[in-house]
């Protein structure tokens, strides 16, 4: 036997060469002594133990892999064995949610050497919070630092809590590394306060104080409009109030500028102390979002200069003198809300030159409300939403001064120049929207289709009347007997009122136009028929109504000419009657009952479906007449005449006609009030063209 082999090597080997033949025969032979040597290697376990452990959510490792996480008790056994003579080094991937731990020196790591492995030790310490409180803080910016870093800002209370847990027994020291600014201070750590070591317990008594900084630096102390302002007028002035006399050549349109969706504003500066007024070129776009910014280069007489930038924003009113087109997100810009008859729903129509797309705004009693008005339907009849998710309408007015709550809109931004329109009485929960028809929309759904656009229509053409005259056995015939089928109105002033307007003639050769001045009851403009030109043209003339009576119903008129003046017809608001006033020769004011004409007159008689707010009158030289519509028909009229024995407008009376009819209609044609008058020769009857 060789003298550097053991006995067991030799039994060994003696024993295992049976084996090894019997292996040779099925070819599964190790190809050397190494491989038999490696089969029998044994594996061994790896534990190890986590002291201190009062947290989860640890996670350890063996060599970057294998992970495991300890039990309650802080106990590890890595799931995977390890062979004898394999290295092992234990590492932490996830430390616990408020310890810190970490592997004893020099029992983390090894070599197994033929047994499992049991000495690796984790040691876990507890972490603490730091807390500080910052009085008196008033600015906003302030930095803290602990220890050079682990950078923080208090919040607006002033409670700081550092966003790093220290761990017991170490050192902290809290420094100010940004001081507050808007206002700005100056903030200091209390003694004593600021640094320390953890003790076993979080740290919340760092106490910081902040003095406000006495600065030279300019201030605004006011502005006008107010930021965020809605509803500003179009003619409104900028006005900025500083805390010191400001240097006028420090301001210009460069330093203080003043921008609409359109760009910047061209206007002019008035420096007075400590005021600065900018007054625009132009009045103001409606609707529209304006922004003010004041820089830093403004100074005051003493060469300091305004502190920081100043930036203020306003939205401004609706122009109540102008005509609008409403269009919808939902359904783009080519339809427009609109209305007509009968019924005076709304409807979203076709883009066209229809008065029921013509829309105005009035203010109304309530602060930022509006009420809206067609030029189709004018003045007598508001825009009203009266019940959720039902169509909006057209409603008369009990009362202008004093609207239904569901005719007043209030119109309110939503960005990219779209508006909601919510009205008084649904405002907290619906809008004016669009599903197939215009319709009070929850605010909760479809917003889009709550979105409308408001585009100016500008400068509206010429008003023009379509014109009918009486052919018997027909009615009144659109441009009959060679009449002008249509006339124009021209030079009429933005606020003349075409819902409440009437005709008369004295004969042939004189015929007017009267229509109310627009945000009066008591003013009326007057257009004379020009034969040369075939207009109705302004004149110069105005006309006071004088002492009209409560009881008078102003939303609508009719006039007529008789031998005495001209007369002039209100209704009354309660009783079927009319209240009169005259104007004689060479006066400009129409007196209630002048000249000892009767100050109220009835009406008697007629069918039960009058329409009372389409009406007119006319005299003929022999009869004074009343004529009214017929509800739910747009070409059909009753006639009332008058009987001076009773003193009352009766229906039919002296055999004459009591339904009358209207033929040729044109398309373009206002169906919601018409006049009439006779000129010595010819019945005349007139709508407005739309």
């Amino acid at each position: 036997m060789p003298s550097n082999i053991s006995w067991a090597q030799q039994k060994y080997k003696l024993l295992a060469t049976p084996l090894v033949a019997l292996l040779a025969l099925s070819g599964c032979l190790p190809e050397n002594e190494d491989e038999l040597e490696d089969n029998q290697t044994e594996e061994y376990t790896l534990r190890a133990f986590v002291e201190n452990l009062n947290d989860s959510g640890m996670v350890l490792q063996n060599n970057s892999g294998d992970n495991t996480s300890p039990d309650e008790n802080g106990n590890v056994t890595f799931p995977t064995k390890l062979k004898d003579g394999s290295d092992y080094n234990v590492t932490i991937l996830t430390q616990p949610s408020s310890q810190l731990c970490s592997v004893k020196p020099d029992t983390g790591s090894g070599e197994i050497d033929g047994a499992d492995v049991s000495d690796v030790r984790i040691e876990c310490k507890d972490l603490y919070t730091l807390r500080a409180f910052v009085e008196n803080l008033k600015g906003s910016g302030m930095v803290l630092q602990n220890n050079n870093g682990d950078n923080t800002s208090p919040d607006v209370r002033g409670n700081v809590t550092f966003p790093s847990k220290l761990i017991d027994g170490s050192f902290y020291d809290v420094t100010i590394l940004t001081q507050p600014s808007s206002p700005a201070q100056d903030c200091s750590v209390n003694t004593g306060t600021g640094s320390g070591n953890i003790n076993g317990a979080d740290v919340s008594e760092i106490w910081m104080v902040c003095t406000d900084l006495v600065t030279a630096d300019m201030t605004i102390n006011d502005q006008s409009p107010a930021a965020n302002a809605e509803h500003v007028a179009l003619d409104e002035e900028i006005s900025l109030t500083f805390s010191a006399n400001v240097n006028a050549s420090t301001v210009s349109e460069q330093t203080i500028l003043v921008s609409s969706p359109e760009g910047s504003v061209n206007g002019t500066f008035a420096v007075n102390g400590t005021q600065v007024v900018f007054t625009p070129d132009n009045p103001l776009q409606s609707l529209a979002e304006y922004q003010v910014s004041v820089t830093t280069t403004v100074e005051d007489v003493d060469g300091n200069s305004l502190g920081e930038n100043f930036t203020f924003d306003f939205d401004t009113t609706i122009d109540t003198s102008k005509w609008y087109r409403l269009t919808n997100r939902t359904l783009g810009e080519n339809k427009s809300l609109d209305t007509s008859n009968p019924d005076y729903r709304c409807f979203m129509g076709d883009n066209g030159n229809f008065t029921g797309q013509y829309w105005r705004f009035v203010p109304s009693n309530t602060q930022g409300y509006y009420l809206m008005f067609s030029r189709f339907a004018g003045e007598r009849e508001g825009l009203e939403g009266g019940s959720p998710d039902s169509a909006c309408l057209f409603t008369g007015f009990a009362d202008k001064g004093n609207p239904f709550s569901g005719q007043m809109w209030k119109i309110s931004s939503e960005g990219d120049n779209y508006f909601r329109m919510k009205n008084l009485n649904l405002q907290s929960t619906h809008s004016l929207g669009v599903t197939t028809i215009p319709t009070l929309l929850s605010t909760d759904t479809n917003s889009e289709a709550q979105q409308w656009m408001f585009s100016e229509i500008g400068d509206i053409d010429n008003v023009s009347l379509n014109q009918f005259v009486y052919v018997s056995g027909i009615g009144y015939d659109y441009g009959a007997a060679n009449a002008i089928p249509n006339i124009d109105i021209t030079n009429a002033p933005s606020d003349a009122d075409f819902g409440r307007w009437a005709m008369l003639s004295q004969n042939t050769s004189s015929y007017k136009v009267m229509a109310i001045k627009r945000g009066t009851n008591d003013t009326l403009y007057e257009f004379v028929y020009n034969a040369s030109t075939e207009d109705y043209e302004r004149s110069s003339k105005t006309y006071k109504i004088t002492d009209i009576p409560a009881e008078a119903n102003t939303s609508s008129i009719a006039m007529l000419h008789s031998d005495v003046g001209e007369h002039l017809y209100m209704l009354d608001k309660s009783d079927l009657a009319l209240h009169q006033f005259l104007n004689t020769a060479g006066n400009d004011d129409f007196v209630y009952g002048g000249n000892g004409a009767f100050k109220k007159i009835d009406i008697t008689g007629g069918p039960s479906d009058v329409d009372w707010s389409r009406w007119a009158m006319l005299h003929d030289g022999g009869k004074y007449r009343f004529y009214t519509m017929k509800q739910g028909s747009n070409d059909t009229f009753y006639q009332f005449v008058y009987n001076s024995a009773s003193g009352d407008y009766e229906y039919g009376f002296g055999g004459a006609i009591t339904s009358l009819t209207i033929t040729g209609i044109p398309v373009l044609t206002d169906l919601q009030s018409f006049t009439m008058l006779h000129d010595g020769d010819k019945y005349r009857l007139y709508m407005l063209s739309r």
